[in-house]
């Protein structure tokens, strides 16, 4: 996988987006709001993801190795 160099404040303003958007909880998401934090992932990292609305194990995972938020379940 090709990483992209995005800077800190750049990755600072991705991060409180995603985070702002959509509480990465599995009680209080939305399909849109997750399908919306999934695309975010595999436009600016390249995750992979499935975009389909589902906040799985690769979803989570992805969002807390690309931006070292950890996902608490339901």
């Amino acid at each position: 996988m090709s990483k992209i160099k995005i800077t800190e404040s750049q990755y600072n303003k991705l991060k409180n987006n995603i985070v702002e958007s959509a509480l990465l909880t599995e009680e209080t998401n939305t399909k849109d709001e997750v399908i919306t934090v999934q695309r975010a992932l595999n436009k600016c990292f390249k995750a992979g993801l499935v975009e389909d609305g589902i906040c799985g194990k690769n979803t989570k995972s992805a969002i807390e190795r690309y931006l070292g938020i950890p996902v608490m379940e339901a």
